[in-house]
């Protein structure tokens, strides 16, 4: 389709009088679909028939319309908190009478947007939804069309998963924001012992498979449990969800279930979990333990096959008999700071001159060097001699 289509005087025509009757200036319609429903109809003056298709590769779908004739006559892009969130782009067939909306948001996998442009990268595709609006008397064009969207949702395509982590959002609904981090390899026998290598392979294998179940790794604050969760995102191939600690109360809501069970293939890490892994005799809270259970090895993990990782502070003692039995609980590893000769191994490979006769935690270890400002409060004595 040429150029010139831009300009078709029919087309020109319809879009002045749909927006001049609905008391706007200018093509500043939002790009919702039931607006681009109304545009459609109203330009082609018929009731369209519509058809949705999720998780479409952008670079495919954008090629497969050009070769159908297609020509982009809107975009539109929200910026919020520093970035663009959420494009949507308006294509459209005249002669066809096909009027078509795709958008690419947080809850669409892989996305990346700069400035005015989508950003593909060579070793990811970003994936899309798009809906269609259509008169169904064009059979045969729709047929060859729709056939052609069909072959290109089945390509067997890779997306980057590796160092991303998506974070669980809640306003009004649930949303996952994806997030890049910076890749985190560490010597995993230098920072934790040799007796961590064989633990490390047990999660990995578990995590990379498609089995329900739960690992949990423990320790008390600064012993490195986050630093390891980091290093996973980046030998793992699989969406990684994270629930922040503040979210953590709403695993009880059956919204949050409806929404997990819109996910696919996916490892979900719960860091400070306590709340929710605490013996249910000594909370009294039912719910939050059920669900995990639920999650972790009953029904519902088993038709979304969770694989669950929870990091807590509390002791093991503490944890609900129930999610570390046999079957249930897949690994189990807690944290300890380094003993002496570890921790002086470190201390080397760091380049800071100090060595150790007392077991220390990774937090302080690499912290050593660093000013807290902390002043100690001088001791006042007590009594005359003071």
């Amino acid at each position: 389709m040429s150029d010139q289509q831009h300009f078709d005087p029919a087309f020109l025509n319809g879009l002045s009088d749909y927006f001049k009757n609905n008391g706007t200036n200018g093509f500043n319609y939002p790009l919702e679909n039931y607006n681009i429903y109304n545009l459609g109809c109203y330009l082609f003056n018929l009731i369209l028939s519509s058809r949705k298709y999720s998780n479409l590769p952008l670079n495919h779908l954008v090629t497969s319309l050009s070769s159908f004739g297609f020509i982009e006559i809107h975009s539109e892009q929200e910026y919020t908190n520093s970035e663009y969130e959420d494009t949507r782009f308006c294509y459209i067939n005249w002669n066809k009478q096909i009027i078509i909306t795709i958008r690419i948001g947080d809850e669409i996998e892989d996305l990346d947007v700069y400035s005015d442009e989508i950003t593909l990268h060579k070793e990811e595709t970003n994936l899309v939804k798009t809906h269609v609006f259509y008169n169904k008397t064009n059979s045969q064009f729709l047929k060859e069309f729709f056939a052609d969207l069909e072959r290109i949702s089945k390509l067997d395509y890779k997306t980057k998963t590796k160092n991303t982590i998506n974070f669980l959002c809640h306003d009004h609904t649930y949303r996952l924001k994806k997030v890049k981090v910076d890749k985190k390899d560490i010597n995993l026998e230098l920072n934790y012992g040799a007796d961590f290598l064989k633990v490390h392979e047990l999660l990995i294998k578990f995590l990379e498979s498609e089995k329900t179940g739960l690992g949990i790794l423990y320790g008390v604050s600064g012993v490195g449990k986050t630093c390891y969760c980091r290093h996973l995102l980046s030998v793992l191939g699989k969406k990684v969800i994270y629930i922040p600690p503040n979210l953590i109360s709403r695993v009880v809501e059956p919204d949050f279930l409806t929404f997990l069970l819109n996910q696919n293939d996916f490892i979900l890490i719960i860091e400070d979990a306590e709340g929710i892994v605490t013996n249910r005799k000594d909370t009294g809270d039912v719910s939050a333990v059920s669900n995990l259970l639920n999650l972790s090895d009953g029904i519902l993990g088993e038709c979304i096959k969770a694989r669950i990782v929870c990091t807590f502070n509390t002791e093991i003692t503490n944890i609900d008999p129930a999610l570390i039995r046999k079957g249930r609980l897949k690994c189990q590893y807690e944290f300890k700071p380094l003993e002496p000769a570890q921790a002086n191994k470190l201390f080397k490979h760091l380049n800071i001159d100090h060595t150790t006769k007392e077991p220390m935690i990774l937090g302080d270890i690499y912290n050593f060097n660093v000013e807290n400002f902390r002043k100690e409060k001088e001791k006042v004595k007590l009594g005359f001699g003071k």
